[in-house]
């Protein structure tokens, strides 16, 4: 899985970049200064920066003199967000290893497409199949209702992880998984996260152990995708914070 930082300008949240790119797999954090992006990168090595040229925060030719000079970045391929364009810019800049290059402005579309030709030509192809899984922060509960049927009583339980692919819930009332059944699509699964509002995505049982159940998420409209990517980010962006990893192992089923 590649690890993509997103430098951009301060107070930009970076929403399309991170529904652009976590749904396709890649590991991303959006940082708002040259401060966290050293953090960040001392501990992910990322494969790839992409760098808001435009913002002094990160001091242009400067900036990517001092990011060639830290032995976590040396390797890195860098990607310039900026309005600049033209053979001299070009030239100037990519003597640093920059790779490629977004325009400003730009959408959640052309961020997915441009950056995953840069990534899967430079790995050499194949298809990305895991997710970033995240777990709920400590005192966080995210709580999870699945309808088996309109007129049937919900299925109540806590999220355990999560990613863009899937989500494993543990049963507030465990006697009630045997009502679930492996491999059936359930249109609709209740999902409340943490400071968003609740989501709702349709789901297939994947494995069931006593009073846990993995689900793949199977249905996943717009509105859903952005604000579960967003609380996926906030984890991996806390989970830095914390000095924890904001990072499980990979979601290789779900």
């Amino acid at each position: 899985m590649a690890c993509i930082i997103a430098a951009l300008e301060p107070g930009e949240t970076g929403d399309e970049f991170i529904s652009g790119l976590l749904p396709k797999g890649f590991e991303v954090y959006v940082v708002n200064s040259k401060e966290s992006l050293l953090k960040i990168a001392g501990s992910r090595n990322p494969d790839l920066l992409i760098i808001d040229y435009d913002t002094d925060e990160y001091s242009k030719i400067a900036g990517l003199e001092e990011i060639r000079s830290k032995p976590e970045l040396r390797t890195s391929r860098i990607v310039l967000y900026s309005t600049e364009s033209g053979l001299d810019f070009v030239k100037a800049t990519m003597r640093f290893g920059v790779v490629g290059y977004l325009p400003k402005p730009i959408s959640m579309e052309e961020i997915e497409e441009r950056i995953g030709q840069i990534i899967t030509s430079s790995a050499g192809g194949g298809k990305r199949r895991e997710f970033v899984r995240v777990k709920p922060a400590s005192l966080e509960t995210l709580d999870v209702e699945l309808f088996l049927s309109s007129g049937s009583a919900s299925i109540g339980g806590e999220v355990m992880d999560i990613s863009i692919g899937g989500v494993a819930c543990r049963l507030r009332n465990p006697k009630r998984a045997a009502e679930i059944e492996n491999g059936r699509l359930y249109p609709r699964m209740d999902i409340a996260l943490s400071r968003e509002q609740r989501i709702q995505v349709g789901v297939i049982p994947v494995i069931a152990r006593g009073d846990t159940v993995a689900f793949r998420i199977s249905q996943l409209n717009e509105f859903a995708l952005r604000l579960l990517c967003k609380y996926i980010h906030r984890r991996l962006i806390e989970g830095e914070d914390e000095n924890t990893p904001g990072r499980e192992k990979l979601m290789t089923v779900l």
